[in-house]
């Protein structure tokens, strides 16, 4: 199922919603760049990858939703456009992250 608008965040981003995985994320045009509030990969990505390397956990719950791997076990809010990602994503998944609450 493909993602969903949901609303402008400002003149260049917009929030977006994937209805299957409970996932939102934001989409500033002005740079090209998607945040989220969870660590995510590429779909090309290896999930196992991330966890030989110790960026991620076994036991982590990892999610595919609009061409990426996102890591719902985690959550880091870095910025306005995660903080936002945050409060509209209902994935199940952590959304207490470390830094600074926008």
């Amino acid at each position: 199922m493909p993602k969903q608008f949901i609303r402008f965040i400002d003149d260049h981003a917009r929030l977006f919603f994937n209805p299957r995985t409970g996932i939102a994320t934001v989409e500033d045009g002005k740079t090209g760049t998607e945040y989220s509030p969870h660590p995510s990969i590429d779909a090309t990505g290896s999930p196992a990858g991330m966890v030989r390397r110790g960026l991620w956990e076994a036991t982590d719950q990892i999610v595919l939703s609009n061409g990426a791997y996102y890591n719902i076990s985690r959550c880091s809010i870095r910025n306005a456009y995660d903080a936002a990602a945050a409060a509209a994503c209902c994935c199940g998944g952590n959304h207490e992250g470390k830094g600074k609450r926008w």
